[in-house]
């Protein structure tokens, strides 16, 4: 993800991106989010990661750890000894996670990355969202049909006339389904 970038920096690099894509002529309409977000860290952050960092852009090489491309995030260029901290991706491998929990990354003192970028965070708060749905539909098909079976026990036990025996025995299945 890029949520680390404020808005006219993400602008600035997306307006570049779409740039060098027309010139090189890669249409981006049926490319993968992934695929899209490497583009962007790989050909535009790690390129102009200076003019975007200004900040960052005027020390050396050894007291700055550039941007990198881990698979699943872009993680910004940050001062050496220091932690890069920045947003979950929006989506990893069709799995969707929060963009308000943070990953972390290390830069280490001599100006390069640690070999590893802590996600632990972000797998704990994993959203599934398919999960979600299925449970919803299942829990208000069930409370409909919880409902229905209460209405007709309650016509079945209201009118004396209904008291048959196959009535009887429904409203004991009625009972037991409602258990």
């Amino acid at each position: 993800g890029f949520g680390f970038m404020p808005d006219c920096v993400h602008r600035q690099m997306e307006n570049r991106l779409q740039v060098i894509l027309n010139l090189i002529g890669i249409d981006t309409s049926n490319m993968t989010h992934d695929r899209l977000d490497f583009m962007k860290c790989d050909i535009i952050v790690k390129e102009y990661w200076r003019d975007f960092y200004p900040h960052l852009g005027n020390k050396s090489s050894e007291s700055v750890c550039p941007p990198l491309w881990d698979n699943a995030s872009c993680i910004p260029p940050t001062a050496a000894g220091m932690p890069a901290v920045f947003p979950c991706m929006r989506m990893y491998n069709g799995e969707h996670y929060p963009v308000t929990i943070n990953a972390s990354r290390q830069c280490l003192p001599n100006g390069t990355w640690d070999s590893i970028t802590d996600y632990n965070e972000c797998s704990k708060h994993f959203l599934d969202v398919s999960t979600d749905i299925s449970v919803i539909v299942y829990n208000v098909g069930y409370v409909l049909s919880f409902l229905a079976v209460v209405f007709a026990l309650t016509i079945f036990l209201s009118f004396r006339e209904l008291q048959y025996l196959r009535h009887k025995i429904h409203v004991g299945l009625f009972f037991a389904f409602g258990l």
